[in-house]
């Protein structure tokens, strides 16, 4: 199944809202994620991380993407 990001990650609480009109935590998004588009790593990363209590540390490029793409959509809906 494609992404609607052709590849590229998206923020999953924010592509739940598009997508759904639903408001999801970053655990339950990763969650909403996996059962729309299939596992992504860097969608399951943030949320075990957190779910863990441990800081992945500064923002990656590939996270800062993952975090820029829908705020950019959003602003246009």
């Amino acid at each position: 199944m494609s992404t609607p990001t052709s590849g590229t990650p998206f923020s999953t609480p924010a592509a739940a809202y598009a997508t759904d009109q639903i408001i999801l935590s970053k655990i339950d998004g990763g969650r909403w994620w996996a059962r729309r588009y299939g596992h992504d790593r860097l969608v399951q990363q943030a949320p075990a991380a957190q779910a863990a209590g441990y800081d992945l540390g500064p923002c990656t490029p590939d996270a800062a993407q993952f975090i820029q793409r829908p705020a950019r959509t959003l602003a246009h809906l």
